[in-house]
């Protein structure tokens, strides 16, 4: 059974590792169904490129109303910016924009205010400037809540976090869960694993050896536990953007799906068994068919040379 008992626990990772894709393939989706959006929003704004500014604040005040963005901003090359309310003001232009300033690139990156709230922030560069301001860039801003939900697990009652963590293992954002407070709030999410031991994959036996697997861009699974603490840990590279997707659940949370494994190899074993079992009755059967039907043939034929002989 000990056989049987890795056998388990490895298909319970392997279960993991399929809602971790799950949850990757969602969060893409959401991903590109924005960027579709945006596509069309800068089409339809790029065609204003001889309107008043009046029309210009039209368009994107109805694009705030029929959208699910917390903001829409056109910004200028020197950073003015004019929002879906009709305001305006100076945006920071940092290096991550310039490209868009030349029209090369599109963008997508994590913003926390100094205010509280975080925020996705989704930018494209316009095909023509717009108004006598020259508006080049369209930035759509969502709250993070948005695409978290995406994130939000629907299994294991709960008892699952979902991170986002960047490629120098800072935690983006996360999930609501459970987890020890000691632990939970670190920022960095390798130090949520600093002394937890490492089992059920060979290839990942410790922090280090997850941590150089993740930056490979592998996809897999292992335990750690520690603490009196237990978890299935699954790791998702997310290639629209340097991020990786981390989920972890309480290993108590997936024993239904060991204990399911567990019961379909016995019931397994215990019908092969009974096909054993049954063969060997048929065996036994028909080698004592057999063997009766040979003496008897035996008995007739020592019957007939009796005979013969008496006769002669």
């Amino acid at each position: 059974m000990g056989q049987v008992s890795k056998t388990a626990d490895r298909e319970a990772l392997s279960h993991i590792v399929e809602n971790t894709e799950q949850l990757y393939y969602g969060f893409c989706n959401r991903i590109e169904d924005t960027w579709a959006i945006m596509e069309i929003e800068s089409q339809s704004l790029s065609e204003l490129v001889s309107a008043p500014e009046r029309d210009v604040r039209e368009a994107i005040s109805l694009l705030q109303e029929s959208s699910e963005a917390s903001r829409i901003y056109l910004i200028a090359r020197d950073g003015q910016y004019l929002d879906g309310s009709g305001n305006t003001g100076q945006w920071q232009l940092d290096a991550a924009m310039l490209p868009l300033l030349r029209g090369e690139e599109s963008l997508c990156r994590l913003r926390q205010e100094s205010t509280g709230g975080d925020f996705l922030d989704f930018a494209v560069s316009l095909k023509s400037p717009v108004t006598e301001q020259e508006y080049c860039i369209l930035l759509v801003e969502y709250t993070l809540d948005t695409f978290l939900e995406v994130l939000e697990l629907q299994t294991y009652s709960g008892q699952g976090v979902a991170y986002v963590v960047d490629s120098e293992g800072r935690t983006l954002f996360k999930t609501a869960g459970a987890f020890p407070a000691d632990r939970a709030q670190n920022y960095f999410f390798y130090q949520f694993l600093r002394g937890m031991t490492f089992e059920g994959n060979d290839s990942i036996t410790d922090e280090d050896a997850l941590r150089t697997a993740v930056g490979a861009g592998e996809t897999g699974a292992v335990y750690v536990s520690g603490g009196g603490y237990s978890y299935a840990l699954s790791f998702r590279p997310m290639e629209i953007m340097d991020w990786h997707l981390m989920l972890m659940v309480e290993k108590t949370a997936i024993s239904g799906i060991r204990m399911e494994y567990t019961t379909q190899v016995k019931w397994i074993a215990l019908g092969i068994n009974l096909l054993i079992m049954v063969a060997c009755l048929v065996f036994y059967q028909i080698n004592s068919l057999w063997i009766r039907k040979r003496a008897s043939l035996q008995l007739s034929s020592r019957e007939r040379i009796i005979n013969v002989l008496s006769t002669n």
